[in-house]
């Protein structure tokens, strides 16, 4: 179930096949949503409220004009049921969660999967978008929930402690905490703020008091010029400095 961004409409999935799009005012349906050929699991309104999303038992996502009640799109590939969908804050993104333990990002405009995401080991029954877009949440029956950035497709972070099926997740307004649900009877809050790596490299050579060996830049930053890590490395921040 969903409310559209301007409040006026509910959605809502059944296993009747169909998604339904009802009056918030009257209460009265507005639109029947045919098409899937199975159980209607999730659906979210995109965030201009023109289009909703759809997730099925029939192993489709699809995409639909809430105006005309007309199919959109078709989204296909994933190989089991798509138990979550979600869109980016900007629109242009559509992620899936499915019974084939994988995630999936599409564009909408193409229709097209842009990334799969994989990692998980059991089905995923959540996803979620950060406020600026950039890190899908993903939850599943591997009892975690990860963090995945969404321009390069790559877990950035996998949160560990439940100890059953991660139901729900969800972020905080401003994108630092992440709240999951799960079967074990907890709710669990996961501060999600990684360091740039600018700030984490600095954070390494103040707490060594050297710069790094070529040996530890070629291992731990392999992506890095071979030049100084630690330019101005030198004794931990504050020291030496009147408190």
């Amino acid at each position: 179930m969903a409310f559209s961004p301007d409040g006026r409409t509910v959605a809502t999935g059944s296993a009747d096949k169909t998604a339904r799009l009802w009056d918030v005012t009257t209460g009265r349906e507005r639109t029947v949503l045919r098409g899937h050929t199975d159980k209607v699991y999730a659906v979210a309104f995109s965030p201009d409220g023109r289009t909703v999303a759809t997730s099925s038992d029939d192993k489709t996502a699809r995409l639909w004009d809430v105006t005309t009640g007309r199919g959109r799109t078709v989204l296909r590939g994933h190989t089991g049921p798509v138990y979550a969908v979600a869109f980016s804050p900007d629109g242009r993104t559509v992620a899936t969660g499915s019974d084939d333990s994988t995630a999936r990002l599409w564009d909408v405009r193409k229709g097209r999967a842009r990334s799969m995401l994989t990692g998980h080991t059991g089905e995923i029954n959540a996803v979620a978008f950060s406020p600026d877009g950039r890190t899908v949440a993903t939850g599943s029956d591997d009892s975690t929930a990860r963090l995945w950035d969404v321009g390069e497709g790559a877990t950035r972070m996998t949160l560990t402690g439940h100890t059953d099926e991660v139901w729900s997740v969800a972020f905080s307004p401003d994108g630092r905490i992440l709240a999951t649900g799960s079967d074990d009877k907890t709710a669990r809050l996961w501060n999600v703020v990684l360091p740039e790596p600018a700030a984490e490299i600095e954070r390494i050579c103040r707490a060594v008091g050297r710069d790094l060996t070529p040996e530890e830049s070629a291992a731990y930053l392999p992506d890095r010029p071979a030049r100084s890590a630690c330019p101005q490395a030198g004794p931990p921040s504050g020291a030496g400095r009147p408190l």
